[in-house]
């Protein structure tokens, strides 16, 4: 039967444990906001090629932002109450309120913003999903890889 000792320095063990976690705060930010960035752009471009009227308005209120729980970093994307609409449509019903954007809309496809209004009422307006598809892209990227890879390195190794 072999037999296989291991001598391990707690002390030094414990001294490179207590290091990673006390660097995890700090570092689990700055890798949940260079995140974030990454989402909030990847979303962004996505919305860019929905949002082919509305833009730039709508396609700048997604913001990534900071928003502190305790000493955990919490990012969320934020943006616009109406960018719904143009996520998920507008079903069948009322009429919607007349807008600055409906009013260009109306302007541009040659007919009355009161026409305009009541046809979306009557039929709704199509899904154009843009959140998900943003998401997915970011998902995908390899810049995400990289700051992901980057992040627990420096977690790891103390840099």
């Amino acid at each position: 039967m072999t037999t296989l000792t291991f001598d391990v320095d707690t002390k030094q063990f414990k001294t490179t444990i207590d290091g990673m976690i006390a660097r995890m705060p700090k570092e689990l930010n700055k890798i949940t906001g260079d995140v974030a960035r990454i989402y909030e752009e990847s979303i962004q471009s996505m919305a860019k090629t929905v949002f082919k009227y509305e833009t730039p308005e709508l396609r700048k209120t997604i913001k990534a932002e900071n928003i502190k729980r305790g000493r955990n970093p919490v990012w969320v994307i934020k943006m616009a109450k109406k960018t719904k609409w143009v996520e998920r449509g507008r079903p069948p019903g009322k009429m919607p309120p007349e807008t600055e954007a409906i009013k260009r809309w109306a302007s541009r496809a040659g007919m009355s913003t009161w026409w305009l209004r009541k046809t979306i009422g009557r039929h709704g307006t199509e899904e154009r999903p843009f959140i998900i598809p943003g998401i997915h892209k970011a998902n995908r990227s390899r810049e995400l890889q990289d700051i992901l890879n980057r992040g627990a390195q420096r977690i790891v190794k103390g840099r």
